[in-house]
């Protein structure tokens, strides 16, 4: 078998199973590109390493390269198709310094009063679009692929619950939302209908003026100028450590964490909570977006007033 017929293979058997493995299809196809459409026993160790690591400082994409790599030899060394897989038993690993944004609530006014720079007379929802968009990401604590894939009919303002379909992990879940922000999205809907609905229920929630779904690069470009228009910048940060959209997920579940200590609640009861509505598989991955946690609340400790449901911000 070739490599391309076992990547073929391999996709399509993801696939079959629910996955949408659209980054790691690509990866794969750059890694078909980088050897050739060779026979599996002909690939051999610097091959694999020439890729995944490319004589660069190591990053989380050399993981992300590596761990695909792994996913595609394992799957054919079960079928018999390899004897061996070319890859080390150990995986590269980085020493990561990165820390997640959190934002303040000061922060997160500034950011949602920012969204009035974005007023276009030819398309005068946008700024509301924008606004609500963001009350979501940091009032359920949801990834922005999982917004963006949100239709009318997912939204259920009645019963006050979202359906969360296609996320990671290509797990589906029903999630509650509090009073405060179901209310901002009842306002937003009374106006998005008014716009077009191509696919009528099934159209997208958050939509351009054409009635067509919201790209990420197009959210991910206007959370830039709103971050910019907001003043949120860190002037001796690098570029990667700036504030991020994905970091109103962070603050969600950090502000969680310090409300539940101020109600003096038991946070390790509550914790698979957290982990369930965020869709995390385990507890392990919930713990990454709480690791600055305990230094915030020993920095926090006389000052839980400026932490906010977002009740406050709707």
């Amino acid at each position: 078998m070739t490599l391309r017929e076992l990547i073929d293979v391999y996709v399509a058997a993801r696939r079959a199973i629910g996955q949408r493995f659209v980054t790691d299809a690509r990866i794969l196809r750059s890694f078909l590109r980088a050897v050739g459409d060779v026979a599996l026993e002909t690939i051999a160790s610097g091959d694999c390493h020439a890729f995944y690591d490319r004589g660069e400082p190591r990053t989380r994409t050399c993981e992300k390269r590596f761990g695909v790599l792994r996913g595609l030899f394992r799957f054919a060394r079960a079928r018999r198709l390899l004897s061996c897989s070319p890859l080390p038993a150990r995986s590269p690993r980085v020493a990561s310094t990165f820390r997640p944004h959190i934002y303040s609530i000061d922060q997160l006014r500034r950011l949602l009063d920012a969204t009035s720079s974005l007023a276009d007379v030819r398309s005068p929802l946008q700024p509301e679009t924008f606004r609500t968009l963001l009350l979501l990401l940091y009032g359920a604590g949801l990834r922005a692929g999982e917004v963006l894939r949100l239709t009318l009919a997912d939204v259920d303002l009645k019963d006050g619950s979202l359906r969360i379909r296609e996320s990671k992990f290509s797990k589906s879940r029903l999630l509650p939302i509090g009073d405060a922000l179901r209310g901002a999205l009842l306002r937003y809907r009374a106006k998005r209908c008014a716009l077009r609905l191509p696919m009528g229920p099934a159209s997208a929630f958050f939509a351009t003026r054409t009635g067509s779904p919201l790209s990420l690069g197009r959210l991910e470009l206007v959370f830039r100028r709103m971050r910019l228009a907001a003043g949120l910048f860190l002037p001796h940060a690098p570029r990667r450590a700036q504030p991020r959209l994905h970091d109103l997920r962070h603050t969600f579940a950090v502000h969680r964490v310090l409300d539940w200590y101020r109600q003096g609640a038991d946070v390790q009861q509550r914790l698979p909570w957290l982990s369930t509505y965020l869709g995390h598989r385990d507890l392990r991955a919930t713990q990454v977006y709480l690791s600055l946690t305990p230094a915030l609340l020993q920095a926090a400790s006389a000052r839980f007033a400026l932490y906010a449901h977002v009740d406050e911000l709707a």
